[in-house]
């Protein structure tokens, strides 16, 4: 009936793309996740196709979206495997979409292709100075108009990668020289240095397209070879950290060109990740922790580098959340104790990195992986030393409070995707609708309905959408009140403090420990909501902000009921009374800090 309707014009597809998106990526539902899929396919690819695949843009984007957060169903991924075509190991393109665009190489063209990068090898290889070399052997592939052409230069650099990787692909000793990746990444680096795009003005900008249309060609190229089982990651993890090596040469004298470029390698290793790229998995970790990776993409100036090192954290950080959700192979274990390491190093030199995007590495983080968390949580920056006394009262921390944090999250997305920014502004506004019916909207919305195996119906959380949720409503909540008097302190009597109450008491013990989780210091409280780890915890992301207050005030009212659950199981730690405490100095022991002080 749909497919129907929208042949007649009666639907418009434009619309309905829209509101298709918006309704599976608020749930996930998998009957919404089918039917979205058997739409796509009735209608962009069977016989009597009549609307081209763009009309669908935002459902294969909330489709493909499904699939990476492992809420796919087998109708998505067959939809998904066909929009990306047939999967083989001969040298055709594939475009930005994962679609193959282009034909083969003729064979004879791939030959030559590869007796022009070989020729290249040699003089590498037997050249005192490459960069001298390098000239000759440039003027001659022009002459040849090997690079002059979109095509013919992109069958060149696809044929270099794999000759390179076969070349260097049984090379198992250490102490192994590989001449086909290394002199593969010297020309890349030297023709990016010295030509560029021909076709164009030898700008900053136009140099970093045609280096990013190489080095894309080199990833696509990856993720293919990578389905063979026969797969070897060494050679391959050998040409990017060679590239990356390669780049110091230009760091000094063309420093634009070179962050550019480092810029557009962080973003290529989206293609490579593993997610897409499993058999990858150890080399493309090795690569976001190479020191000429990480720190440099850091250190690039106004922070331009940040944004595409959260996206390589994210990628990592969401492979690897199913595999710590159950017994971790050795495999598994060695991608958890990198990961560990990386944020570990984050924390001791960038700490300011951990926070100002904490929100979303700690949504990504799964709740019962403790130790990633805190190590996100712990982040203090340097700018904010010393840090402030813990035994201080809170109305004494007031004054520190008055600058707001910088958060670079973008957690407004995920509001708008269900439009739950809107009905909260309404509520706070009009106070319209009522406190339960809001609440009750804002808990149907964050839910996320699924059927079990025997029939019965499964609610889980959409965890991003309630973090964002709790934030927003912290964040406009001082934010409106510093508008309102001048100060930025705490409103108990403000209309978002009651519906994150309410909204807390709605929730099972799940989406308590979610939206507590959400809350900086409520997020310390390991092993369970203790009152007294407030006063004895690091100050955290978000210490200078008055919404910490609300973190002292909102886990007491959700102590007992959290605590004894799956979520927050009993320990040989206590919970205090509700009452006031001031850890005693004399107090001795591993326990000192639950001593009561009369």
């Amino acid at each position: 009936m749909s497919v129907t309707l929208i042949r007649t014009a009666f639907i418009h597809v434009p619309e309905l793309d829209s509101q298709l998106s918006q309704v599976i990526l608020r749930s996930f539902a998998p009957e919404m996740l089918d039917f979205t899929a058997d739409l796509v396919r009735e209608c962009s690819l069977s016989e009597h196709a009549s609307i081209p695949r763009t009309g669908f843009a935002s459902s294969l984007a909330a489709l493909l979206k499904a699939h990476e957060l492992g809420h796919s169903t087998q109708a998505v991924d067959a939809l998904l495997d066909d929009l990306r075509g047939p999967r083989s190991h001969d040298m055709s393109v594939v475009s930005s979409d994962g679609l193959d665009t282009k034909p083969p190489i003729d064979v004879k063209v791939q030959e030559r292709l590869a007796h022009y990068f070989l020729e290249w090898v040699r003089v590498y290889s037997t050249s005192k100075n490459p960069e001298v070399a390098f000239v000759p052997y440039i003027t001659y592939l022009q002459k040849e108009r090997i690079l002059n052409g979109e095509d013919v230069s992109s069958a060149f650099y696809r044929t270099a990668i794999n000759c390179a990787v076969d070349l260097d692909g049984g090379k198992l000793d250490s102490n192994a020289v590989f001449y086909g990746t290394d002199s593969l990444a010297k020309l890349i680096v030297l023709i990016v240095k010295n030509y560029g795009d021909k076709s164009g003005t030898s700008s900053v900008s136009r140099t970093v397209y045609y280096y990013n249309k190489i080095i894309t060609i080199m990833s696509y190229a990856l993720v293919q070879r990578q389905l063979d089982e026969s797969f070897s990651q060494r050679p391959w993890s050998r040409f990017f950290t060679s590239m990356l090596s390669e780049f110091g040469s230009i760091e000094h004298g063309l420093p634009d060109t070179y962050y550019g470029c480092l810029k557009s390698f962080a973003n290529v290793l989206g293609i490579t990740q593993p997610t897409y790229a499993p058999r990858f998995a150890f080399g493309w970790l090795s690569i976001v922790s190479h020191r000429l990776f990480m720190p440099k993409l850091l250190s690039a100036p106004r922070d331009e580098g940040w944004p595409e090192l959260h996206r390589c954290l994210m990628w990592l950080l969401r492979f690897l959340a199913p595999f710590l959700k159950g017994e971790m192979t050795s495999s598994s274990r060695s991608m958890f104790r990198g990961t560990l390491r990386i944020l570990l190093v984050l924390m001791h030199d960038f700490p300011e990195f951990l926070v100002e995007f904490y929100h979303t590495l700690s949504t990504a983080i799964p709740p019962h992986c403790v130790q990633l968390r805190n190590i996100v949580l712990s982040a203090f920056p340097h700018s904010e030393a010393p840090l402030p006394d813990c035994y201080k009262r809170l109305d004494q921390l007031v004054p520190d409070m008055q600058r707001f944090p910088t958060v670079r999250s973008d957690y407004m997305s995920a509001l708008a995707t269900g439009n739950v920014s809107a009905a909260i502004d309404q509520y706070v506004r009009s106070g319209v609708p009522a406190l339960q019916a809001i609440v009750a909207e804002l808990k149907n919305r964050i839910a996320v309905k699924s059927m079990t195996p025997d029939g019965a119906t499964s609610v889980t959380w959409n965890h991003t959408l309630l973090h964002a949720t709790v934030f927003y409503l912290g964040t406009t909540c001082v934010s409106r009140r510093a508008a309102q008097t001048g100060m930025a302190e705490f409103d108990p009597k403000a209309p978002e403090v009651a519906l994150i109450t309410n909204l807390a008491f709605a929730f099972d013990a799940e989406g308590e420990s979610a939206g507590m989780g959400n809350i900086p210091s409520a997020n310390r409280s390991r092993p369970i909501l203790s009152p007294l780890r407030h006063r004895r915890s690091a100050p955290l992301p978000l210490c200078s902000h008055p919404f910490l207050h609300l973190s002292h005030t909102l886990p007491l009212q959700l102590c007992d009921s959290c605590r004894g659950s799956k979520w927050y199981p009993r320990t040989r730690w206590s919970c205090p009374p509700r009452t006031s405490y001031r850890p005693s100095p004399s107090s001795m022991g591993p326990h000192r800090h639950l001593r009561r002080t009369s």
